[in-house]
């Protein structure tokens, strides 16, 4: 039997409701949430930078983040919790494939997203402003 997403609550899907929350998996290892609380793309840089397989809405600031295609992560409609929970039911179920877009979305946030390049570019950013 496959895992159930949990709301933050530690409630059931249909108790609490998945897009009103973030999603656990206990120790499942698996990353996501909904796109009313996943607008920006700072949690979903936080899973790349620890390498967990990710699902996330697709909306504009995670589709950038992400790469804007499913190399690196699941991409769901947004306000689309069945979708969602699908996704991250096939991220558990499918670990390999899983895995692989865990290993890109890595490769993708130590390329872009460290403190050193992101720090590095907003010095660029206030030098080019300033000059």
């Amino acid at each position: 039997m496959p895992a159930r997403p949990r709301g933050t609550g530690g409630e059931s899907p249909e108790r609490e409701g998945v897009s009103r929350g973030g999603c656990g998996w206990g120790g499942g290892g698996v990353s996501g949430g909904p796109a009313g609380w996943w607008r920006v793309g700072s949690a979903a840089m936080e899973a790349m930078g620890v390498g967990v397989p990710l699902v996330c809405a697709d909306v504009a600031a995670l589709r950038e983040t992400v790469g804007g295609s499913e190399e690196c992560a699941l991409l769901v409609p947004p306000e689309r919790p069945e979708a969602l929970a699908g996704a991250l039911v096939r991220s558990l179920e499918e670990r390999g494939e899983a895995l692989v877009r865990a290993k890109a979305a890595r490769a993708r946030f130590l390329s872009g997203y460290t403190l050193e390049r992101v720090s590095a570019q907003m010095v660029e950013f206030y030098g080019r402003a300033l000059a």
